[in-house]
């Protein structure tokens, strides 16, 4: 056998689990969520049982979202927001085909020759 110890890797180190920044709901395979705080994947019923925590849930929930829209806030403000987003049309729209310059007509999910240019290949 090669040097003893099982395992074969470095040691594993303990780190700190910051539960007022982490869900920290028990998990099914005994670890706990390390999702931030405003987790959607469990209640906040869940989220009030976790016991370790400095103070209430809903203090530090609150903090979470003014840090959040204070964040928001900075990016906007410094123009880093992209813009608008670009608008997708939606894919039951009762519109007709559009054609482009090119000789196109897009539909949804489609692409095809305009009929005038299907009968220049006839």
């Amino acid at each position: 056998k090669k040097g003893g110890g099982g395992g074969g890797g470095a040691p594993k180190k303990a780190f700190h689990v910051d539960l007022d920044r982490i869900c920290g709901v028990t998990l099914e395979t005994g670890g706990r969520c390390m999702r931030t705080i405003d987790c959607k994947a469990h209640t906040q019923l869940a989220k009030r049982e976790v016991l370790g925590r400095s103070r209430p849930y809903d203090e530090l929930l609150a903090e979470r979202k003014m840090f959040k829209a204070s964040q928001q806030a900075a990016t906007l403000a410094s123009g880093g927001g992209g813009g608008a987003m670009a608008l997708r049309p939606s894919k039951d729209r009762g519109d007709e085909p559009i054609e482009d310059s090119s000789g196109f007509v897009f539909s949804p999910g489609k692409k095809r020759r305009v009929e005038g240019q299907a009968k220049l290949r006839e």
